[in-house]
């Protein structure tokens, strides 16, 4: 059988919601609860979204972009704006990371943490942390967090003690753990499902593709690559 080519990578900014109460509440009681702003290049990876990543010394403004409220890191606000083609942006606060660590937020598509988790994902999963590797350089400054899906991830599910899920097989598709719309599929047919349904459901602020080579690693076996492995890290 012939292997199925990597999918381009595709950049995009997703929308994530607050949950309702506790602190997040408490910070914005006097307005809607606001979105947080995530950036990836690989939407396959979102069904193994655990956590959020932010850089505990990085300044985050809450502002007003066209009508919604959202957290984004200040440096890169303007940037963020031009991507989505805002018109309309204010800033209504500013806080630091470390001030935005144990948050809570929804997944964009799962209502329930991943099935087989147990008591690992409780209190801890989609949360946001404080990590190193969180950089201004691109992006929003909020970084989605898969431990079964790269290195960096993986350290900080461990250090955080998040489960390292990886609901991907070793052929390359879905397992019974993900939603019945992406079970059975490849990851690599899958970004392009991720990405419609994200902007279906209107947490899509702006998604790109663009074309570069593949690792070698990636081409040659994608199966694998898509499963952390201590020498095998999945290519962001």
């Amino acid at each position: 059988m012939a292997a199925i080519k990597p999918a381009a990578p595709a950049p995009m900014i997703v929308m994530l919601g607050w949950v309702d109460g506790g602190i997040a509440a408490q910070r914005t009681r006097r307005l809607a609860l606001p979105e947080t702003m995530i950036w990836t290049t690989t939407p396959w990876t979102l069904p193994a979204n655990l956590a959020v990543a932010v850089g505990a010394k990085f300044e985050y403004v809450l502002a007003r972009v066209d009508g919604n409220l959202t957290i984004v890191a200040e440096a890169l606000l303007e940037t963020v704006a031009k991507l989505g083609k805002a018109e309309d942006v204010h800033v209504l606060g500013k806080t630091t990371g470390s001030a935005l660590v144990g948050l809570k937020y929804r997944h964009p598509f799962l209502q329930y943490t991943p099935k087989g988790q147990g008591a690992e994902c409780e209190g801890k999963c989609w949360t946001i942390y404080d990590a190193e590797y969180v950089t201004l350089e691109d992006g929003t400054g909020l970084v989605h967090t898969a431990p079964g899906h790269g290195a960096e991830d993986y350290d900080t599910g461990k250090r955080v003690g998040l489960p390292i899920y990886c609901p991907v097989k070793g052929d390359g598709t879905y397992d019974e753990s993900t939603p019945e719309w992406l079970r059975g599929q490849h990851i690599w047919k899958a970004n392009d499902a991720i990405t419609e349904r994200l902007r279906d459901s209107g947490h899509l602020f702006h998604s790109a593709k663009f074309m570069r080579s593949p690792p070698l690693v990636a081409a040659a076996s994608p199966s694998l690559s898509a499963r952390w492995q201590p020498f095998l890290v999945n290519p962001y």
